[in-house]
């Protein structure tokens, strides 16, 4: 495919995405929010529509234990867009059956996640709740689509064909900040399955992963295997690492980590998928 070509095809997917977006304005939208680049682009979309269209648009932010980021935070990159943000806690007492860790933990988180939206978005007037799943999501391993169509949300990235990369194009275009935020997930992604996340443990990897990010790697993810953290960087910085071991098994045992071990495969996503 020439450039050219490339070009004609992205502007397809643009106008298909701005024709969904706009048909779904006038009953209001209500859209599940994370501050990550896919929620922040369709964010942008959706406000930026809303001047031709009208209709009302409200971000919320579902927030747990498992998040990463903290709910400041993502009203602070909400309000940058343009929106206030609405945060609707969930307590541990209630994503009990993610924290029990099954293979299905994401179709279960999901399904909290939404109905607390569906239930926001109907206080709101809205009639359409919407996430920002986009084409490539369809084909990995996520249990939580299923619950995503149960409900009924719309994923018009996917529905327009938008690739990750299509949506960090558009989201440059756009001048969203978070259009090349690396990509990250909830901390259940980093605890082998059936094991139960604690917040000890989610707070031991929090910081692990923090100290590493504050110590210029650029990819990070700790993985908790049991006993055993499975630390996961970029291939083309293990060698940094292993050069500052000492330093490295020092700080890691102050943290707290007794056993820990580094991938030499490098960072992969959804690695305890594989």
């Amino acid at each position: 495919m020439t450039d050219t070509e490339k070009e004609e095809a992205f502007a397809l997917k643009e106008q298909k995405l701005y024709d969904i977006i706009r048909n779904l304005l006038p009953g209001g939208i209500c859209l599940a929010f994370s501050g990550g680049t896919d929620s922040a682009v369709l964010l942008k979309v959706c406000l930026d529509m809303q001047k031709e269209a009208g209709g009302e648009v409200h971000p919320a932010y579902a927030y747990s234990c498992l998040q990463i980021e903290t709910d400041e935070a993502v009203k602070s990159i909400a309000s940058r867009i343009g929106a206030e943000l609405e945060v609707i806690p969930l307590s541990r007492e209630e994503m009990e059956d993610v924290l029990k860790n099954p293979v299905e933990r994401c179709y279960f988180c999901k399904t909290h996640i939404f109905t607390h939206l569906r239930e926001f978005a109907a206080a709101k007037g809205c009639s359409t709740v919407m996430d920002g799943t986009n084409k490539e999501d369809l084909a990995k391993h996520r249990p939580g689509l299923k619950a995503v169509a149960e409900l009924g949300i719309a994923s018009p990235f996917a529905e327009a064909g938008f690739t990750k990369a299509d949506v960090r194009a558009l989201g440059e275009k756009l001048g969203v900040a978070e259009a090349n935020k690396p990509a990250d997930s909830c901390m259940a992604t980093r605890v082998s399955y059936d094991t139960y996340i604690d917040q000890e443990t989610i707070d031991l990897l929090k910081r692990g992963e923090q100290f590493l990010r504050d110590d210029g790697y650029t990819k990070v993810r700790i993985r908790m295997i049991q006993f055993m953290a499975r630390i996961e960087i970029n291939k083309d910085e293990i060698q940094r690492f292993m050069d500052d071991a000492d330093r490295m098994i020092q700080v890691f045992r102050d943290m707290g980590f007794k056993y820990f071990t580094i991938d030499m495969r490098g960072y992969r996503e959804n690695a305890l998928d594989v």
